[in-house]
């Protein structure tokens, strides 16, 4: 009886012994998978950085601009109504 209970766990683990075989593989693709998308993420990460830092430096060209435009009209209206200029603002005649 010994003997029969022996092969009985015999002949069930050679049925399992293929489906180990398809998990471990599953495993196997799971992990190569893992690993490709830890590189995209990786990948996309390095490209945000560099879209932040171009963001950075179009908002710093903007203020820029800003200051200019700024300064520019400044000009503009001091030389319409500033003391160096003795045109006057008249509404009417």
């Amino acid at each position: 009886m010994f003997k029969w209970v022996e092969e009985a766990i015999f002949e069930e683990m050679e049925d399992a012994l293929p489906r180990i075989d398809i998990i471990a593989n599953e495993v196997i693709k799971g992990k190569s998978e893992t690993n490709v998308l830890m590189a995209e993420i990786q990948e996309m990460q390095e490209e945000a950085l560099l879209r932040k830092k171009e963001l950075h430096k179009c908002i710093w060209c903007l203020n820029v601009c800003f200051v200019w435009l700024f300064v520019m009209t400044i000009v503009v209206l001091y030389g319409m109504f500033g003391q160096g200029n003795q045109k006057k603002l008249s509404i009417g005649y």
